[in-house]
């Protein structure tokens, strides 16, 4: 099959006869051998240097194993790596797989399968890569939003912000007497219209989601006790159709008597569901990466596990068995 674009191939193996095997399989499939390392730290200063397509690795290289080489490979530029063994087993999957290994190879290697397993490593590399970049985008777009809402509520202008018209939802809270005045934008935040908010605190404190009640409380008594200088925090609110909106809630203690106890507070509340749906796509991004190994990984273990019974098939017709499997 013609390529349009040939696959560079650099092989980490110390037995020459199995290496020029693997080269001239390699020529017959259309790929390219850019180079032979016969030891693993050579292996690694190859992959760096000609950043191959692909890295056909020996486990059972001099100075650096194959296990090793191909850590050292992952961990400096996720070249995807296909690993040459001439055993199985449960333990040497395990170990492939956490370390980025992408497919393996039975010695001795035949060309079809070489291209087999090549393709599955350039399949799975691309799939991941893919992730990666989603999960560094998602990242970069949350990490630009925090500092966003760092930014504004550090700035002493903030409620003044507030009162000029942005879409923060202001809240006035006389604390001796448990009234609260809100604004048009803290209302609509929720769902509903002014009219419908009565103006005292429990309109705000029992909209609150229980698991984060408790929290939001301690940071607010803080801040009245003079333990920090603003009230900050995040948590839900329930809307008007009982759905769970996230907010990021600030304010400040402006008001106190002669004796120091707090008469009024005045805060902001900032929607940021999206921010908090972003960081959530992105923890389930990285599961979806979790589990796409752990499928791997579970795909080659019950290949190990048919390859047995093929083997007591073939006994108990008196043939010999025919894959070697340890463990």
């Amino acid at each position: 099959m013609k390529k349009s674009k040939k696959i560079r191939v650099l092989i980490a193996e110390d037995d020459f006869l199995v290496a020029q095997e693997i080269s001239n399989a390699l020529k017959k499939i259309g790929y390219e051998n850019i180079g032979t390392a016969t030891n693993g730290k050579k292996a690694v200063e190859m992959a760096l240097s000609l950043k191959p397509n692909v890295v056909l690795m020996d486990i059972k290289m001099p100075e650096l194993d194959g296990f090793e080489a191909t850590r050292q490979i992952q961990e400096r530029c996720k070249i995807p790596v296909v690993v040459l063994t001439a055993y199985e087993s449960e333990e040497f999957l395990e170990k492939a797989s956490n370390l980025g290994v992408y497919a393996y190879i039975i010695k001795p290697p035949i060309a079809n399968e070489i291209e087999r397993n090549i393709s599955i490593a350039l399949a799975r590399y691309n799939d991941l890569m893919k992730l990666d970049r989603l999960n560094k985008d998602l990242q970069t777009e949350i990490e630009k939003r925090k500092q966003a809402e760092k930014e504004l509520s550090e700035s002493r202008d903030r409620l003044d912000l507030a009162v000029k018209g942005t879409n923060l939802g202001l809240w006035d809270w006389n604390i001796k007497t448990g009234e609260a005045v809100y604004n048009k934008q803290w209302a609509e935040m929720l769902g509903f219209t002014l009219s419908e908010i009565e103006p005292n605190a429990d309109s705000w404190k029992n909209r609150v989601h229980p698991d984060d009640a408790p929290k939001m409380t301690n940071k607010l008594n803080e801040h009245i006790r003079r333990k920090t200088p603003f009230y900050e925090i995040e948590f839900r609110m329930k809307t008007k159709t009982g759905e769970w909106k996230w907010v990021h809630s600030a304010g400040k203690v402006f008001e106190r008597d002669n004796d120091g106890k707090p008469l009024r507070m005045t805060g902001t509340n900032r929607d940021i569901t999206e921010r908090k749906q972003a960081e959530q796509e992105l923890k389930n991004k990285n599961t979806e990466l979790e589990t796409f190994n752990k499928l791997a990984v579970d795909r080659e273990l019950r290949m190990i596990e048919l390859k047995r019974e093929i083997n007591e098939l073939l006994k108990k017709f008196g043939q010999e068995e025919r894959y070697n499997i340890v463990g």
